[in-house]
């Protein structure tokens, strides 16, 4: 198994990413989706979106932030020289047993959206974001391959989910390949 890649955000970072979890949770408040509408949900997505970002920025990789414009919403998080990048972010502590997943249901929905998941495991301790890191990526394919299965602990809601194994992540340095030799206009 490949060593998670930790990423400090900092201290603007985190405030952004909480008014903008706020201001995501409120948009979808009314709105049924694949899982509950959590602010903290919000609150992980937005620190996960920020910390690929910032990813790509340490090796010099241009990309567009569509996650810092809820107008782009139904475009994919991130993009870099024409690959579509969607982040799932999960916490530490669901991770083993939860992670890695992409609900059936949502298939056709990520097909038009995106290309490639980056996956993002947070320690949260008291409520604080300790450390975010990136696990790392894989294509579409290497999800629809996955097995199906249902997830959730205990009271959870279970949801059929594609679910990777830990070691079946493709590492870092083969996606930042990817996106420096895939030219803008394929």
């Amino acid at each position: 198994m490949q060593q998670r890649l930790p990423i400090e955000l900092s201290k603007k970072d985190i405030a952004w990413a909480r008014q903008s979890a706020r201001q995501s949770h409120q948009r979808w408040a009314e709105k049924a989706g694949h899982y509950p509408n959590k602010l903290g949900s919000h609150l992980l997505g937005k620190v996960g979106e920020l910390a690929v970002g910032r990813f790509l920025q340490r090796h010099q990789i241009d990309f567009a932030p569509h996650f810092q414009h809820p107008e782009r919403e139904k475009l994919s998080d991130l993009e870099a020289n024409g690959v579509r990048i969607e982040v799932k972010t999960w916490r530490a502590r669901y991770w083993d047993d939860l992670g890695r997943c992409i609900a059936v249901n949502q298939r056709e929905q990520l097909e038009a959206k995106a290309d490639v998941i980056v996956w993002c495991v947070v320690t949260v301790e008291e409520k604080t974001i300790q450390q975010i890191a990136i696990a790392g990526w894989s294509d579409l394919a290497d999800i629809w391959g996955a097995p199906v299965r249902k997830t959730g602990k205990g009271t959870m809601r279970k949801v059929e989910n594609y679910q990777l194994g830990s070691d079946n992540l493709r590492p870092l340095g083969k996606l930042i390949v990817r996106l420096r030799n895939t030219s803008k206009s394929s």
